[in-house]
């Protein structure tokens, strides 16, 4: 007799089959959540042998999954083919050397001839550094596939550059594939002795008496193309200042003689 009604045998049947079904889920509950915890799919996605629970209606049912195979599991297929016209050392270096130009050819550019060391490919050995079908040492190059020769060729200086200025001169450095630059610094006096060159513009010094000054006169000046010009002073004209002649100067840019500075001259009081 349960509660306060008797039961039949069935009915006792049917309570003592959902208690047990109870008892089981129940005991086996603590450890799926566990592994849900530790196997969860958003840590560790479809891992070899992780056990999914799925409740069913009256059992807990455990399915297995597999693992997929990575890449590497899958192997790669690798294929490799050594690139054409490769060796030891597939593009040439650049090479500088220094050119001297004179004051007027830095401020109009010039044609220059320029020695200088680069590395060619021997021709004893082909660049192998080795003689052909042997394993003797090429000797010009001693194994190097390489030598250092001088050579000679013109470069054309840009009109404008100033000391320090950089042409490039192409593939005219060590061998390769392509060749190396080779890589000018300009070597460039600022004065002749007469004009002095700060940027574009250009400075000359005329000297004058202290009456001359003060009465005004006439100069006669000398342009950097060596040109003569004459410039009016006028009266009362203070020591240092500036007579100006337009667009005489240097090239504002390498190599645009259209657009230059000025020709400025400074007049100073002569002893």
């Amino acid at each position: 007799r349960v509660g306060s009604k008797p039961h039949t045998t069935e009915t006792l049947r049917m309570m003592i089959a959902n208690v047990t079904h109870w008892l089981t889920i129940t005991s086996l509950m603590p450890a799926s959540r566990h592994t849900c915890k530790h196997h969860h799919e958003s840590v560790q996605p479809q891992a070899k042998g992780f056990i999914r629970p799925v409740l069913g209606r009256s059992r807990l049912v455990l399915r297995a999954q597999e693992k997929p195979k990575t890449p590497f599991e899958k192997g790669f297929k690798w294929k490799w083919e050594r690139p054409k016209d490769v060796g030891v050392q597939n593009v040439g270096a650049d090479v500088r050397a220094n050119l001297n130009v004179a004051f007027a050819e830095s401020i109009f550019g010039a044609d220059k001839d320029l020695e200088f060391q680069a590395k060619v490919l021997c021709e004893g050995c082909n660049g192998e550094g080795m003689l052909k079908s042997t394993t003797i040492r090429c000797t010009p190059c001693e194994g190097r596939g390489r030598q250092l020769v001088t050579r000679k060729i013109n470069v054309k200086v840009p009109p404008g550059v100033q000391n320090g200025s950089t042409v490039r001169v192409k593939e005219q450095g060590d061998y390769g594939k392509p060749p190396g630059n080779l890589m000018v610094s300009v070597v460039a006096p600022w004065t002749d002795g007469t004009i002095r060159r700060d940027g574009a513009d250009l400075y000359t010094d005329v000297k004058l008496t202290e009456r001359a000054l003060k009465e005004g006169t006439t100069v006669t000046v000398v342009t950097v193309e060596g040109t003569e010009g004459s410039l009016k002073v006028p009266p009362n004209t203070k020591p240092g200042a500036h007579l100006r002649i337009k667009n005489r100067g240097a090239p504002i840019a390498i190599g645009n003689m259209e657009e230059r500075g000025e020709h400025y001259f400074r007049l100073v009081v002569s002893e």
